[in-house]
């Protein structure tokens, strides 16, 4: 009697064989697309935490009195770049409200397009123009947001950065005094700051 060292799966049955196969097979799909998934809820949680943050900043600043506004009712938040956020930033602003204002968001590649917006968050696909976009909006009443490094050192107003895998904040006060706008000291215990 020869000992054969390999072991051969010899089902009598051609069909039991091939539902075996399709059941490996539908098992390693739904394996490979849980795995997709774990992997893909990363990134959104971390924007949808920082669209939580840029929300919550806009109730903490107080902008100029003296500034014209074209629209009383709006606050209007703008992305510049390819928005990071997905749908977290509108999902977390709908049907909000900061000091008596509807909160609009509004997306956009143009920097023409952001100089009538109260805040503007810079999207990383921006960095190699960042200089141009914070020259276009120095002084004028806008809240600046990125998490482009070394933002805030750069003249923005807010960058996120990362430290000990949680989402900190700087904050530029004399940026933001060179708009005009008034960060409360609340905000500003909970910054790093930097000039």
């Amino acid at each position: 009697m020869r000992e054969d060292s390999t072991l051969t799966l010899n089902f009598p049955y051609k069909p039991m064989r091939e539902r075996l196969f399709t059941f490996i097979v539908l098992l390693c799909l739904i394996l490979c697309m849980a795995m997709q998934v774990g992997a893909n809820t990363k990134t959104p949680s971390e924007y949808a935490v920082k669209a939580a943050f840029l929300y919550n900043f806009t109730k903490f600043v107080e902008w100029p009195s003296d500034v014209p506004d074209d629209n009383d009712s709006l606050l209007r938040i703008c992305v510049i770049g390819e928005s990071p956020f997905g749908d977290e930033l509108e999902n977390i602003i709908e049907g909000k409200k900061v000091g008596g204002k509807s909160v609009m968001v509004t997306y956009t590649k143009s920097v023409k397009d952001v100089v009538s917006c109260d805040v503007v968050f810079i999207a990383q696909s921006e960095k190699k123009k960042l200089n141009r976009i914070l020259k276009v909006l120095t002084n004028r009443a806008i809240l600046t947001i990125s998490d482009i490094d070394d933002f805030a050192e750069r003249g923005g107003t807010i960058g996120f950065f990362v430290e000990d895998n949680r989402i900190r904040f700087k904050i530029n006060v004399d940026a933001a005094e060179e708009t005009g706008l008034q960060i409360s000291s609340k905000l500003l215990r909970l910054a790093r700051i930097v000039n």
